[in-house]
Formats: structure tokens, C-alpha cells, sequence
């Protein structure tokens, strides 16, 4: 059974310091995370924010068009950013390379494109634009101990 916790940003300064703190909570415990949304949900910013809270530096490239952009965290450890959004097909995500990717942690955009029937998830995301500049986030996870670990944080940040 899935745990799940509903999160409600105000702007997007917040929805960046929310994912900030899902980062802290739990990268160490996930590796593989799904984002779904619409068109401008807020799916790559989630992604750059991730990376950044690890410690990646410069410019974060969306991979619309590469499909992966990778990188090494502060602690040397390989974090690839994938998004879906161009496939059609779930053999296209076969061709991808998807096993290359899949032993480090892996924040794949566009979810919804078929990947779940390749691999599963340790944290899924759906991001839902709220409002003029805010943002609902609604995390799944099958392992409560990450959403737990997430609900504590965010819990002791704003107390």
C-alpha cells in the first residue's frame, strides 16, 4: 500500500525551498523518481531544484531535446535528469538506454509516458499549478519510511 502527502506551495520561491527539503529528506533513500504534470506544471524546475539542493553548480539544461542530462552530486554520485515528454511509445524508452541509468538516481520527467511499465519508482510526483504562482505536489511513495522522512522535514522546517 502507497503512502501519500499533499503539499501546497505559494510561489515559486517556495515550490524551490519545498523541493529543496523533499531533496534533503529523502536522496539519500530514493533513486528513482517519477514526475508527472502538465505542460509548465513546474516538472523541470522540481528537477533543477533537486540538483541544485545536491550541489550541482552552473547551468541545469532542460533535456527536452537530449532526453538525458547527467551529473555528480557533492558526494560524487551520478544523478540523470530524463525527460519523456518527446516519446511516443514505450519501445522508444527502450532505446534510451534505460539500464545505463538506473543504478544511480534518476529523475524522469513525463512519467505518465509508460515508463511504469519498465521500472518502478521509489517517490512519484504529480505536480498541479495552483493559482496565479503556486503549486500543489502530491508524493507517492510504496516505502512510508521516505514519505515519513519528508513530512518530519518539512514538519521541523517550519516550526
Amino acid at each position: 500500500m502507497s503512502e501519500s502527502l499533499t503539499i501546497n506551495t505559494n510561489n515559486l520561491s517556495d515550490f524551490k525551498h519545498t523541493v529543496e527539503l523533499i531533496a534533503t529528506a529523502c536522496s539519500a533513500s530514493v533513486r528513482i523518481i517519477f514526475l508527472s504534470g502538465e505542460l509548465g506544471a513546474g516538472k523541470t524546475e522540481f528537477a533543477r531544484s533537486w540538483l541544485r539542493q545536491r550541489g550541482i553548480q552552473g547551468q541545469i539544461k532542460s533535456p527536452s531535446f537530449s532526453m538525458v542530462e547527467s551529473y555528480l552530486d557533492h558526494d560524487g554520485q551520478a544523478i540523470h535528469h530524463m525527460d519523456l515528454y518527446r516519446i511516443n511509445a514505450v519501445s522508444e524508452i527502450r532505446c534510451l538506454g534505460l539500464e545505463d541509468y538506473i543504478d544511480d538516481q534518476l529523475i524522469i520527467e513525463w512519467a505518465n509516458k509508460g515508463i511504469a511499465e519498465l521500472i518502478t519508482c521509489d517517490l512519484s510526483i504529480t505536480i498541479t499549478p495552483r493559482g496565479s504562482d503556486g503549486r500543489t505536489l502530491h508524493l507517492e511513495s510504496k516505502n512510508n519510511a521516505v514519505i515519513e522522512e519528508i513530512r518530519n522535514t518539512l514538519h521541523h522546517r517550519s516550526a
